[in-house]
């Protein structure tokens, strides 16, 4: 039974008046009884499963992002640390400007996808005989083996005059220049040339495969993208490029850099 002591007066209505009367003992040990059960405000120590709203945030970690973590079987940066990287990034050549590449292999067997998108071609005079090109990649120096190539490519004029062209259009180790209506030799040594049905956004595609085109240590390590036509109609200040290309290739001399 609690024990319990007056204190004073308090009022509880006109000129009525009842002693204060104050609980002890029992009524405390309750109190603190409750308060046991409470984790304090600071570095609280839950037990059992404690559910927490879905929508519990974690100073700048929001519950989405908490919830990722569900069906994590093990420590994630293992994880991570186990996966094989994309490339070891040694031995890569250089993309050239307006050009993206995503690079695949190891120290020594490569597959690298590059996109080009409205790069501009040199300008082309019409009906005249022309090769043009743009350089698109360059392999690291040293001896390199060119194993495949897959050119999915387009040519669309800009000024609207060699819409009706035909021009040849390949890969080679040698940049387009001079006078000629078609590709030869290294101008189209990694894909020869195959005409598109017009210079308005048709589309060629070849792929050259099991080729061992051998670049030596002196030999050019350019990339570029050629075509080659009479360019019927008018001048053009310089038809877009846009192109999809995927190359296999080996560089020789990874074990000795």
């Amino acid at each position: 039974m609690s024990e319990r002591y007056s204190e004073g007066f308090e009022n509880v209505g006109t000129n009525i008046k009842r002693p204060r009367i104050i609980l002890i003992d029992d009524e405390l040990d309750a109190i603190d009884a409750v308060d046991a059960l409470k984790a304090p405000l600071a570095s609280p120590t839950f037990t059992g499963t404690v559910v927490l709203p879905a929508t519990t945030s974690i100073d700048a970690v929001s519950g989405t992002e908490i919830a990722y973590l569900n069906g994590v079987t093990s420590a994630l940066q293992t994880q991570i640390d186990a996966k094989q990287p994309i490339i070891n990034l040694t031995h890569l050549g250089t993309v050239a400007a307006g050009v993206s590449v995503v690079e695949y292999g190891d120290d020594f067997q490569h597959t690298s996808l590059f996109t080009i998108t409205n790069k501009s071609m040199p300008a082309v005079t019409g009906s005249t005989n022309q090769r043009i090109g743009t350089l698109f990649y360059t392999f690291p120096a040293g001896e390199v083996i060119v194993k495949s190539c897959k050119l999915s490519s387009s040519l669309t004029q800009v000024s609207g005059n060699i819409n009706a062209a035909t021009p040849e259009i390949g890969v080679g180790t040698t940049i387009g220049t001079g006078s000629a209506a078609t590709l030869t030799g290294a101008y189209e040594n990694v894909v020869t040339g195959l005409a598109a049905t017009n210079a308005n956004g048709a589309i060629i595609t070849r792929t050259i495969a099991d080729q061992t085109l051998v670049i030596g240590v002196s030999d050019s390590h350019a990339l570029h993208v050629n075509a080659a036509d009479n360019w019927s109609g008018g001048s053009d200040a310089g038809p877009l490029l846009n192109a999809l290309i995927i190359i296999t290739w080996t560089f020789m001399d990874g074990a000795l850099v």
